[in-house]
């Protein structure tokens, strides 16, 4: 069976965990490439992967083998919301915004949420120092 190479506003939206208004919307600003065909919109898979940071792809071997670590499922999203960061962290609501203004890790808007890029957000957590630099001092 051939690879799949485009995503439909549903699969982007699942993926996203955003309305398929929201993802139109992308398309409709150039955000995410796609093709219009037959009253649909058909996203192409590798600049959206791209697009969201993270390719995901499976090696040959990997897809014989049905390990599919570094691969997302339809029902995984692929992003963080400000709610789950806020969560993670322990942190307010404000202080997210603030990570975001200071552009800790990357980050889009669609439909008037903020998603951020788990492979980005993953990153910058893991280079966090053990130790605040006020602690270090002392």
């Amino acid at each position: 069976m051939a690879e799949k190479t485009v995503y439909t506003v549903s699969e982007a939206q699942k993926i996203l965990g955003v309305s398929e208004d929201a993802v139109r919307k992308l398309i409709r600003e150039g955000q995410i490439n796609s093709v219009y065909l037959g009253r649909k919109y058909y996203i192409m898979k590798k600049s959206f992967d791209e697009w969201i940071g993270d390719p995901g792809r499976e090696t040959d071997q990997e897809k014989e083998e049905g390990k599919t670590e570094g691969a997302v499922g339809m029902n995984e999203s692929r992003c963080y919301t400000v709610s789950d960061i806020r969560k993670m962290l322990g942190i307010s609501r404000v202080s997210v915004y603030e990570l975001l203004k200071r552009n800790e890790f990357s980050y889009v808007t669609a439909g008037g949420k903020f998603l951020i890029s788990k492979k980005s957000f993953d990153n910058w957590l893991d280079n966090m120092p053990n130790e605040p630099e006020h602690v270090k001092s002392l």
